[in-house]
């Protein structure tokens, strides 16, 4: 794994940080809020990895999906119940 700077997707990574914050904040339900919100987090994830890792498109999409895939069934499984933290604003974010 290679590490090297790259300005443009940390430009798309910060636009994109940016726009989950605004659906965050001023959209509490709805398709935008659940749906696309999910969507842009994992291209926002995807950015992030490309601004420092200098590594095959391919690999790190993989990886971005699959931890995307653990989230949302750590979800499904509604896990801060089971763990007993559902009261925490952070984590349910």
């Amino acid at each position: 794994m290679t590490f090297k700077f790259n300005k443009t997707y940390l430009i798309l990574t910060i636009t994109l940080f940016i726009t989950e914050v605004l659906i965050a904040l001023y959209l509490t339900s709805g398709f935008i809020r659940y749906t696309v919100g999910d969507f842009l987090v994992v291209i926002l994830l995807y950015c992030f990895f490309k601004s420092f890792i200098l590594e095959n498109y391919l690999k790190i999409a993989l990886s971005v999906l699959l931890f995307s895939f653990f989230v949302e069934f750590m979800q499904l499984i509604n896990i801060l119940n089971i763990l007993n933290i559902q009261d925490n604003q952070l984590l349910r974010t």
